[in-house]
């Protein structure tokens, strides 16, 4: 196995199954995750404390962390602040009026649905600066709560996107927001790792609450051991391990998630890269 990555370890392929081992997930499943770190202690593993089951963390690429985690808590706060924008500039636009605070998000579809943006902005006077306001708006709610258009199926990475680019802010902003998401405030239960092993992608999430258990016979040190066998889907197939360092600062994590060991000087100089690389992929590739 190929490891030149100072938080990736040399192993070979009879080197035992221990903490901290990367594995490639192979099951028939396709919503299942594709990587995994093992969790469980390695004096554990040779006790078999807990039978015959092992646990492990899921690993998401980077935009599968956008889409899964990040995205839909975004969704609700974008969702949230148009909301009082609509109902603000309506309260401006028609005065104190009681029907602007009983402006719901169901009864803003069907409104729009009914009349279209045109018609409920053609209400109001041409020359009033805060019809453009409510326009903006509008669209803006209607990219966020559109059930219909076939790019946002399953897909509220590309509304952030579109709202974002519908508002004026360009590419490298974006990027620049996702950025200071993942280094500043992803929170305690994900850890950003650069690259793993015989994966060509980069960056990858760790979720340390996300602790899952699977049969000691369907983890594998090698392909070779797994075809050799004829192993059973879903299994887990080892293609490197972390680093002592950061292995022991994944476990530490999971189970405290409050406090993390120092890291290296290269793996922080490779997560800042990483995140930067990652970020503009995430917004270009959705953006095709």
């Amino acid at each position: 196995m190929r490891h030149s990555i100072g938080y990736l370890q040399e192993i070979g392929p009879d080197d035992l199954v221990r903490q901290g081992d990367i594995f490639s997930i192979q099951s028939t499943n396709e919503e299942h995750e594709k990587w995994a770190v093992l969790l469980t202690k390695d004096c554990d593993i040779v006790q078999e404390k807990f039978g015959s089951h092992l646990t492990y963390l899921p690993i998401y690429s980077f935009n599968e962390y956008i889409e899964k985690y990040y995205s839909p808590k975004k969704i609700e706060i974008l969702k949230s602040e148009n909301m009082k924008n609509v109902i603000n500039t309506f309260k401006y636009l028609i005065g104190d009026e009681k029907e602007a605070f009983e402006l719901t998000e169901e009864s803003l579809q069907e409104w729009i649905s009914d009349e279209g943006i045109e018609g409920i902005c053609g209400c109001f006077e041409s020359n009033n600066k805060k019809k453009g306001d409510l326009d903006k708006y509008l669209r803006t709610f209607s990219i966020l709560t559109d059930s219909s258009a076939r790019k946002y199926s399953n897909n509220n990475w590309r509304r952030i996107l579109d709202v974002h680019l519908s508002n004026g802010k360009n590419e490298d902003k974006i990027k620049k927001e996702i950025c200071n998401h993942i280094l500043k405030s992803m929170g305690d239960e994900f850890i950003f790792v650069p690259e793993l092993p015989e994966v060509d992608s980069a960056g990858f999430i760790i979720h340390l609450r996300e602790i899952k258990s699977i049969d000691c016979s369907q983890v594998f040190a090698s392909a070779y051991n797994a075809k050799k066998i004829g192993a059973t889907f879903p299994r887990l197939i080892r293609i490197g391990r972390f680093s002592d360092y950061l292995r022991f600062s994944i476990a530490q994590n999971a189970a405290l998630l409050f406090s993390r060991i120092g890291m290296e000087e290269n793996f922080e100089v490779d997560r800042k890269i990483m995140v930067d690389l990652a970020s503009e992929s995430a917004v270009k590739e959705f953006l095709k």
